[in-house]
């Protein structure tokens, strides 16, 4: 350590030499964690624990955002990992030889030295990611799509056609219950009724159903209409994967060449048009 920040991380190759296929490495599944996670993460690796299938398993980030751009560029982060496979060691070797020379987008302004701060996702992302078969898992629901696109819901070219189109999904819940949010609510009050009917909720109720089924109405009538909802690539990936479901866990696996293999889903919660 030098003024607070690391000059080696000895415990990245500790915890990242059981992935590969050394003498004597008779592990059956390696779980990589942080001493400290918080609970989002608490709560992923219950989730990796408890998977039947054989993943090489990460929490990333930028999922959405990959989705979104139609990009190559989830974040691999080294917090929480899960690993049944063994990899070749000579992936970890040349990393040894030659982590000097490793080209990165990566900025980690407290990256004081080669083996400092940050040579862990450096690992991950630059060489890792791409000679494997990859899955990460996330979390899904609703409010949270609401959320992570309320930059793009708000924005002025959109935000009559955005407010148009949650009114009538918010229309439909007060058929149900017509105290439940005002006649003439904000985009952003809609937008907070949403989520506090659906984030995190594992239970399907009279509320979070009406507004699953009417939310994959509204992006399936997008898509088809070709009109502006959320972000086109998101409702794509929505619609094809994740249709009618309140909630749920997902796996995206991804392919070497960086494509969605496969998408499994955990825990599901439909909504009732399923």
């Amino acid at each position: 350590m030098k003024d607070n920040y690391h000059l080696d991380l000895f415990g990245f190759i500790v915890r990242y030499i059981p992935f590969f296929n050394f003498e004597n490495n008779f592990t059956n599944r390696v779980i990589v964690i942080d001493i400290e996670l918080d609970k989002n993460s608490l709560n992923s690796l219950k989730s990796m624990k408890d998977l039947k299938f054989d993943y090489t398993l990460f929490s990333g980030s930028k999922f959405w955002d990959r989705i979104y751009k139609n990009t190559d560029d989830i974040l691999l982060v080294g917090c929480l990992i899960s690993i049944t496979k063994k990899y070749d060691k000579k992936i970890f070797l040349d990393l040894i030889k030659n982590a000097d020379k490793i080209k990165t987008n990566l900025v980690y302004k407290m990256r004081k030295s080669t083996w400092g701060y940050g040579i862990d996702e450096i690992f991950l992302n630059e060489i890792f990611k791409k000679k494997i078969e990859y899955s990460i898992i996330k979390d899904y629901h609703i409010g949270q799509i609401f959320y992570r696109s309320r930059k793009y819901l708000f924005d002025k070219s959109r935000i009559k056609n955005s407010y148009k189109i949650l009114k009538q999904i918010i229309d439909k819940v007060r058929e149900v219950d017509f105290s439940i949010i005002s006649d003439n609510p904000t985009l952003k009050d809609m937008i907070s009724l949403i989520d506090k009917y659906t984030f995190r909720n594992k239970q399907k109720t009279k509320i979070n159903d009406i507004i699953s089924i009417n939310f994959y109405k509204a992006i399936n009538n997008a898509l088809k209409t070709n009109t502006e909802f959320l972000e086109r690539n998101k409702m794509i990936f929505i619609s094809k994967y994740l249709n009618n479901v309140i909630s749920c866990k997902f796996v995206v696996t991804i392919n070497k060449n960086q494509n969605i293999k496969v998408v499994d889903l955990y825990d599901v919660i439909y909504n009732s048009a399923k």
